[in-house]
């Protein structure tokens, strides 16, 4: 196991001093594999952002483990190059207890999803970085920040949201995450192409927008949309970036004011790409040729 001094505070202040490795558990069933990992590139383009280099990474939203595998194993790859820690430590928060369709679905009631995480992670041979964390997102990332706040465990470095994705409790993990945050640190997650996803990352950047930092896209090549300053899209994976270059009041009343508001203006145009191309009039109907998933007439002709 790592002695890394991270690892130990958080098995003290967040695991009640038990290192969750040491139990006996039920790992003598096959894991599987769910259906979302982490794509390479995209942990690229949010680790070449964070300032000061990456020693501690928290996942919110786990589910079996295949994402926090294959950050775990990049994050390895990416220790010998400077900008991780090779004493990084990994955080994964989740109830493990899934959504509606997790308990129609499941095949074996003897067997829980923090069972199949536990056993996806000690497979690929990751627990000496990763830690469980069974908790709400809420209050997962609140108790975070109220131990760094007493500087009982550092500020995260990069928090990665890949949990809820309705629309509402999307923007309230999206201040608390932020709060969380170290300055300098980046916060990403998935499914942008997702309604309320889309609809609550929008708002929140819109309203903390002073506090965004940029990125260098030039690191990994990717098509990436910037629908509002300081806020990085990529095309292909739908992953959504920003960059926490200041502090920034998180009271969670001025982000749902500014959400019950009008909709952002979003930077949706350029080449032969323009608002008179595409967008409806009184004379001619809306080009659907420059809609897609990320962008649409909704968002950009408003």
């Amino acid at each position: 196991r790592s002695t890394s001094p991270i690892r130990q505070a958080l098995i003290l202040e967040m695991l009640g001093g038990g290192d969750p490795w040491g139990r006996k558990r039920r790992l003598d069933f096959p894991a599987r594999r769910g259906i979302g990992g982490m794509d390479a590139r995209d942990l690229l383009l949010a680790a070449a952002a964070v300032q000061g280099g990456i020693q501690f990474f928290v996942e919110v939203g786990s589910f079996v483990g295949d994402s926090a595998v294959d950050t775990a194993a990049l994050l390895k790859q990416m220790g010998g190059q400077g900008q991780v820690r090779e004493s990084f430590v990994m955080l994964c928060v989740d109830t493990w207890l899934g959504a509606a369709e997790t308990f129609l679905l499941r095949e074996d009631l003897n067997k829980t999803l923090l069972d199949e995480f536990m056993e996806n992670v000690a497979q690929a041979g990751h627990s000496d970085v990763v830690l469980p964390l069974q908790a709400s997102s809420i209050v997962g990332l609140d108790l975070l920040q109220r131990l760094a706040e007493h500087r009982r465990v550092p500020a995260p470095d990069l928090i990665y949201l890949d949990s809820a994705h309705v629309a509402g409790e999307t923007l309230v993990e999206l201040v608390t995450a932020w709060r969380a945050l170290r300055v300098g640190g980046v916060l990403f997650g998935h499914d942008f192409d997702w309604h309320g996803v889309r609809n609550d990352v929008l708002h929140f950047a819109n309203a903390y927008g002073k506090a965004l930092g940029s990125f260098d896209t030039s690191v990994v090549g990717e098509d990436v949309w910037e629908p509002l300053p300081g806020l990085l899209v990529t095309v292909r994976t739908f992953r959504w970036f920003l960059r926490k270059a200041t502090e920034a009041p998180g009271h969670l009343r001025v982000v749902l004011a500014d959400a019950g508001g009008s909709k952002p203006a979003l930077h949706c145009w350029g080449g032969s790409f323009t608002r008179e191309a595409c967008c409806p009039s009184e004379r001619r109907p809306g080009n659907p040729r420059c809609w897609d998933v990320l962008r649409t007439e909704a968002d950009c002709c408003v």
